[in-house]
């Protein structure tokens, strides 16, 4: 199988100058977090979810996710939450196909 997906990262961090690419131990901080996304990538998976906030739709889901999981939750906490509630998912990921039509390369 393969997986696509992004891990955004500051390089002009106001306090602390490109702190992605400082070494933590072995590895940048960086990859610290490409390699935990990559060995929990699966844990994590849910197909047609859309964990975003770019439209109203997106801060309603959102919402409903932090009103039930709380504020500090775990994503696997989340995930459980969300597989067993299939229509909070359908809030937002219609918005998908708006968010690629509108996307600028």
């Amino acid at each position: 199988m393969k997986y696509f997906g992004f891990i955004t990262a500051r390089s002009n961090s106001s306090r602390l100058k490109k702190k992605c690419l400082l070494k933590f131990g072995r590895y940048t901080v960086i990859e610290h977090a490409i390699i935990r996304a990559i060995k929990n990538g699966m844990e994590y998976q849910i197909k047609n979810l859309r964990l975003t906030l770019d439209y109203i739709e997106d801060y309603i889901m959102l919402e409903k996710v932090r009103s039930k999981c709380g504020n500090f939750a775990s994503r696997k906490k989340i995930n459980n939450f969300l597989k067993h509630n299939k229509d909070v998912i359908k809030m937002n990921y219609f918005r998908n196909k708006d968010w690629k039509k509108n996307l600028k390369i």
